[in-house]
């Protein structure tokens, strides 16, 4: 199945085939609800399953491999004041909107710049760090465990499953973070 913008509207293909297997005509936007009510329904059925299934896991030895890469995640704890007011005083001419995250942050400015692109947009992102001093320097932070996998599986141990995970960060910060 195609789809398009994102994930939020079938195609004319997907939505054609979505109608002639709900049994004829149908609108297109009947067909994407049809849609995601499937996907909820089912969604919903695994999340009652999964009780059962980690138990049983658990109790065979299977548990969820996975791998990819990792890396140690800085967690800022800031208020929006306190950025603007960093901001002001690193960034006095910026834009808003037209920051972007900096390839290799060295400087305060870039620092900021990069959490205000991703503020802006709504999203997290990677981004290399020259001296952590720069973040000591204005922000609290903690240290947490990054990559997908990382997340995937710190997501399943809240539901009290176990899981493999293969590591390539091996960092002290990344070995303290677990224990190590």
């Amino acid at each position: 199945m195609a789809y398009r913008n994102n994930n939020r509207e079938p195609d004319e293909e997907t939505a054609g085939l979505l109608a002639d297997e709900n049994g004829g005509e149908q609108t297109r936007k009947g067909a994407w609800q049809d849609m995601n009510e499937k996907r909820k329904q089912k969604a919903r059925q695994a999340y009652e399953a999964l009780p059962g299934v980690i138990a049983w896991r658990g109790e065979t030895g299977r548990y969820t491999a996975m791998g990819f890469t990792s890396d140690l995640d800085v967690l800022l704890d800031f208020q929006a004041e306190k950025l603007n007011e960093l901001l002001a005083r690193y960034v006095p001419d910026g834009i808003l909107d037209q920051m972007r995250p900096a390839p290799l942050i060295r400087t305060t400015g870039e620092l900021l710049e990069t959490i205000v692109s991703y503020c802006v947009r709504g999203a997290g992102g990677e981004a290399d760090i020259e001296d952590i001093e720069l973040i000591r320097k204005h922000f609290s932070y903690r240290n947490g465990m990054g990559g997908n996998a990382v997340q995937a599986a710190l997501a399943l141990a809240q539901f009290g499953a176990g899981s493999i995970v293969h590591l390539t960060d091996d960092s002290y910060e990344v070995r303290k973070q677990l224990c190590f």
